[in-house]
């Protein structure tokens, strides 16, 4: 914050600062790491996406890194994940692309996910 404002100042622009939304999760509900990677749910999404082999060549694995709107979830102690349907370049910036043959797999992906949870939901 130090840093973005000391260089708004030197460029003679405005600057500000908003908190996300969620962004003040307390995390001390949150399952251990271990447990939350281990869940179901995170495990169906990690095979579907071995199963379609959507991961460039190498197995996709579970990250627990980022920001992501898992996150509110994750802190109240309730498994979440965060998908996405497309590849991409660049996130997050005016750069961004998406790989457009990237888009069936991946709609692929989200139905089997859909179809394997509901499942999951009635054992």
């Amino acid at each position: 914050m130090r840093a973005a404002k000391a260089a708004a100042d030197k460029e003679g622009v405005g600057f500000r600062s908003e908190k996300p939304q969620g962004e003040d999760v307390d995390f001390s509900k949150a399952l251990p790491r271990a447990t939350r990677r281990a869940h179901p749910l995170v495990q169906t999404a990690v095979d579907i996406q071995n199963f379609l082999h959507l991961g460039r060549g190498e197995s996709a694995e579970a990250l627990d890194i980022g920001s992501t709107d898992a996150n509110v979830a994750v802190g109240m102690g309730i498994p979440a994940i965060a998908v996405g349907a497309a590849r991409y370049t660049g996130p997050h910036t005016l750069d961004e692309v998406a790989e457009e043959n990237s888009i069936v797999p991946g709609a692929k992906m989200l139905l089997l996910l859909a179809a394997s949870l509901a499942g999951l939901a009635n054992p």
